[in-house]
């Protein structure tokens, strides 16, 4: 793709390869489900049994599929306020891509784990990753706004700016004590992960707002 005079180009590309990469990472959340195999469930009332086992996975599943929709949605917002996108952006934007994908072994680990014994060592390594992946939003952000203001629309002002500033720094501390908690006391941690899932789905105003 040919670059203009400051080596940027159009973003449509990485976002349309994002989305891609987003969607596949959201389905295979739902492979890491173990399914109950006729040897192990002999009535209904064993599998209704072993699938009530299976809630730490179910617990898993809902706060990775609603974290990566969160990822998509602010993903998605973001670049609406870019005119081009840089190299390392395009960079920054790979590594966040690489920890969606890995997000479902994560996942996988805190469900065979939670309420077992490991349990605090997966919920730490689930919310490490978490955390991660916030922390490369913040760095993606920050790329895209200090870049002598030749990625940004001309739309987008200072004042708007300052508020993505604010609401992504907040969400990286935010994830930073979920992660915290998760040495402490591992189902505080997830429940605050949870409680920052629905936080975000039903408070729009917390997310940047779509020019």
């Amino acid at each position: 793709m040919p670059e203009d005079d400051y080596g940027t180009w159009s973003p449509g590309r990485v976002e349309e390869l994002s989305d891609g990469v987003i969607a596949i990472a959201i389905t295979l959340l739902v492979l890491e489900i173990g399914i109950p195999t006729i040897e192990e469930t002999s009535s209904d009332h064993e599998l209704w049994s072993r699938l009530r086992d299976l809630w730490p996975s179910y617990v898993g599943f809902l706060i990775s599929f609603i974290t990566i929709a969160l990822f998509w949605m602010i993903h998605h917002r973001l670049f609406h306020r870019l005119n081009r996108v840089n190299h390392q952006l395009i960079v920054a934007n790979m590594a966040l891509l690489i920890v969606v994908v890995f997000l479902p072994f994560p996942t996988a680990v805190l469900a065979e784990h939670l309420n077992h014994d490991g349990e605090r060592a997966a919920t730490i390594f689930y919310s490490g990753c978490l955390l991660v992946g916030v922390m490369i939003f913040s760095f993606l952000w920050h790329v895209a706004k200090d870049e002598n203001g030749h990625l940004l629309k001309e739309s987008v002002s200072r004042v708007e700016i300052a508020i993505l500033d604010r609401r992504i720094r907040r969400s990286v501390v935010l994830y930073g004590v979920a992660f915290a908690l998760s040495f402490l006391i591992p189902l505080l941690c997830l429940a605050l992960l949870a409680a920052l899932c629905v936080y975000y789905l039903l408070a729009p105003h917390a997310l940047p707002k779509t020019q």
